[in-house]
Order: structure tokens, then C-alpha cells, then sequence
């Protein structure tokens, strides 16, 4: 009987050499990749050097018999989720408790029937794959809930029952093993304003949480305000939960996202107060080519106001000065072809103001390039701007104009186009 070849190894083990070579026939013609023991200690050696998929074990064997074995493959960690199917001629229904009781999954009674043996292999092996596969899921989706901080809970909503997962354990500073109460655990590590919040996430958490709900609040480090914590979740119906009526939560340490956040926008105000004092004008271009952002020393210069210029098309601050396009197209081929400066003309309150742009890349993330440009003429724009914008040096008591102005582009360098 000739069969397309699996990868199944199959360890059989019995002292009956007729018994031994009906089935290595049998699994062998199946396809399977065959290895045999005649005894207990060596059935126990091969297993342990080279864990087989299965293991079919005879109970009557001298020495160490069938059960022997059978115990002391389902105490090694290493061998005790194979699945094994015992032979035995035996009917008595207390042989075949006592090997179920020791961890077998099944029984093949002699004489053997081909079908039969090969049917309940099958079987078994596809759930031991199953198995397997379930938990290779399990030990991924922890080792991802701890590299991520997050835990999760579920309550089912029938009971009230609530299961923790082992890293929402750690994330509380607890363990599963300590055998404290939630509402213990929560007492101990909960910030004391917001002990009833956390409460009622456990207790009722379809009204805390479901709806797309989120919950923010704060654990005690040393009797002051530690980490935070974000909570979110849903209610999972019967038909994804087998009947069951169950609320899934998720629970997040979000400190460090927290942090990170705080310093960004400390950063982002440094560099708007920096911004907004610098001598030389600056205007922030979005990626659409609006702009988004001036300083007063750009509205002095252009003699506009805010109001007029913020959320414009940078276009509408100059032309080209070489052939009168469009501003953004001429710094677009300027960065493209590695040209250092270009001639522009600034459409200021005055009429047009001859520049020269220097383009500059000077951020490391590639993401942004900075035009710096100087008027080519000293003339000071009309003092008829309509917002009456003045601006003064650091330390000067009197109105100057500024040297020129920066356009900040968020595009890659070089420039490809503009949206």
C-alpha cells in the first residue's frame, strides 16, 4: 500500500516482534517515518533524544510495564504533551481508566485492524498539532502583551467570574501565584482618586467601557503619582464565545507613551518661542503647500498680517524672479538639481522685494528643508501695512528689518514634488 510520504515519526514500543513488524508494515506503507523499542528504558531514551510526534505503547511488557512508561513520559517536560495510544488486548474497562488517568489519549485493542489504527492516528495527531499550535499562540500573544505592557482580563457577564492574564498580574505589581483578591490588589497599587473608577472597570465594565470607552488612571509609587494606566474593551457576542456572554478588557501602561508625549510638546513650545523671537523672518509650509505657521519678523517684513498670510498658498508670498513661476516649482528644481540659491521676488506691502534664497538642508531626519533668503536691496518695506506689524531685536529699542526669511518644506530631500 503505497502512500504519499508525511512527516509524522511514530515511536512504537513493544516486546513482540510479530506486533512490531504488523505495524511498522502498517504505518510505513501509511507514510509515516517509523522508529522502534522493545522496552520501557528504551523507549524512555529514544523519546527524550528525539521526541517522536506519537507514541504507540504495549502495557504488558517485562520490566518496566506500558503504564511505567507512559508516567514517566507525561513528568518530562520535554515529553509530556506527545500524544500516546496504548495497545493492549485487554477489554477490562479498569485497564483502560488507569491509563487514561496516567495521560493517554486513546486506546488500539489486538489484533489490529489497518483502518482503525490509522483513523485514530490521525485523529489524534491532528489535535496534538492543534494543540501545539495553540500553544505557540498563547506563549506569542504574552511575550507580545510584555514587550507592549498590556494586559488583559475578560469577566463573563452570566457568572461574574474574571480571569486575569498573567501579565495584568505584573503590570499591578502582583503575581497569580500570591492568590490576593482583585479588589485587594486594586486597593493596594490604585492611586486613591481613582480606586472607584478602577473598581467599576471589573464590576461593570460594559457601562466603563464598551462603546469604545477609554479610561485613564494613575498607581501610587511610594505614596505619590506613579505610572499610568489606559483601559479599553468589549463585549464579545454569544456566537464568538460559544454561548458565553463575555467582556474583554485590555489594560495598557502608558507612561512612557505619556512622557514621550510631555517632552514632544515641551520641545514644540521651545522651538514656537524660538521661532517667534528669531531676527529673521520664518514661515512653515504644510505639505499641501499652505502655510501654516509665520513669526512676526516675517510679517514685518512682507508688511502683512497673520491673518493674511496663515493658511495661504505659499505661492502667494513670490514668484520666481528668473521667469515669474510658481515659487514652489522654482525651489523644487532648485533642490532637485543641488542649485545653492535661486532669485525670488517677495510680493510685500510695498510692491515686490528682490531676494535671493540660499536652500539649505540642515534636518536630520530628511524630512524637511529649510529655505533661507536675503533681500537683495536694503529698501524697507512700506510702513503702510495694514496690521501695522513692527518688530525689534533682542536687547534694541528700535525697529529694524530682518536680513531675509526661512521657508520650512516637510518634504524628503531632494524635494520630488509638491501634493
Amino acid at each position: 500500500m503505497s502512500q504519499k510520504r508525511r512527516t509524522e515519526r511514530i515511536l512504537i514500543v513493544d516486546d513482540t516482534s510479530s506486533n512490531l513488524v504488523l505495524l511498522n508494515e502498517i504505518l510505513c506503507g501509511a507514510g509515516y517515518v517509523v522508529s522502534v523499542a522493545t522496552n520501557g528504558l528504551d523507549a524512555l531514551e529514544s523519546a527524550r533524544l528525539a521526541p517522536p510526534d506519537m507514541v504507540l505503547l504495549d502495557i504488558l511488557m517485562p520490566g518496566m510495564d506500558g503504564y511505567e512508561v507512559l508516567a514517566s513520559l507525561k513528568k518530562d517536560p520535554a515529553t509530556k504533551s506527545i500524544p500516546v495510544l496504548l495497545l493492549s488486548a485487554l477489554g477490562e474497562t479498569e485497564s483502560k481508566t488507569k491509563g487514561f488517568e496516567l495521560g493517554a489519549c486513546d486506546y488500539i485493542t489486538k489484533p489490529f485492524h489497518l483502518m482503525e489504527v490509522l483513523a485514530r492516528m490521525d485523529t489524534h495527531l491532528r489535535v496534538a498539532s492543534l494543540e501545539r499550535r495553540l500553544r505557540w499562540s498563547e506563549g506569542a500573544m504574552r511575550e507580545g502583551e510584555r514587550i507592549a505592557r498590556i494586559g488583559t482580563w475578560t469577566r463573563d457577564l452570566q457568572s461574574g467570574q474574571i480571569e486575569w492574564s498573567d501579565e495584568l498580574f505584573a503590570l499591578l505589581g502582583s503575581e497569580r501565584t500570591a492568590g490576593r483578591s482583585i479588589v485587594g490588589i486594586l486597593e493596594d497599587v490604585v492611586f486613591s482618586d481613582d480606586l472607584r473608577a478602577v473598581k467599576a472597570l471589573f464590576t461593570d465594565p460594559v457601562s466603563s467601557l464598551d462603546g469604545g470607552k477609554v479610561s485613564e488612571f494613575r498607581l501610587n509609587a511610594d505614596g505619590e503619582r506613579g505610572r499610568t494606566m489606559r483601559a479599553t474593551g468589549k463585549r464579545i457576542d454569544d456566537a464568538k464565545t460559544g454561548g458565553k456572554n463575555v467582556f474583554i478588557g485590555v489594560m495598557q501602561d502608558i507612561t512612557q507613551i505619556r512622557n514621550d508625549h510631555e517632552a514632544d510638546l515641551s520641545r514644540q513650545r521651545v522651538a514656537d518661542r524660538i521661532l517667534e523671537r528669531h531676527p529673521d523672518g520664518i514661515v512653515h509650509v504644510d505639505r499641501e503647500g499652505k502655510i501654516v505657521q509665520v513669526n512676526g519678523s516675517f510679517l514685518h517684513l512682507v508688511g502683512r498680517c497673520s491673518e493674511d498670510v496663515v493658511g495661504s498658498l505659499v505661492d502667494g508670498i513670490g514668484v520666481a524672479d528668473s521667469d515669474g513661476s510658481r515659487l514652489s516649482d522654482d525651489i523644487r528644481r532648485a533642490l532637485i538639481s543641488g542649485t545653492q540659491r535661486i532669485r525670488v521676488k517677495l510680493s510685500a506691502a510695498a510692491g515686490r522685494l528682490d531676494a535671493e534664497m540660499a536652500l539649505i538642508s540642515v534636518d536630520d531626519t530628511g524630512l524637511r528643508s529649510f529655505c533661507s533668503c536675503v533681500p537683495c536691496r536694503t529698501t524697507e518695506p512700506s510702513g503702510n501695512s495694514k496690521c501695522g506689524s513692527t518688530f525689534r531685536k533682542a536687547g534694541s529699542s528700535s525697529s529694524t528689518t530682518t536680513s531675509g526669511f526661512e521657508a520650512v518644506w516637510p518634504f524628503p530631500c531632494p524635494i520630488t514634488g509638491l501634493a
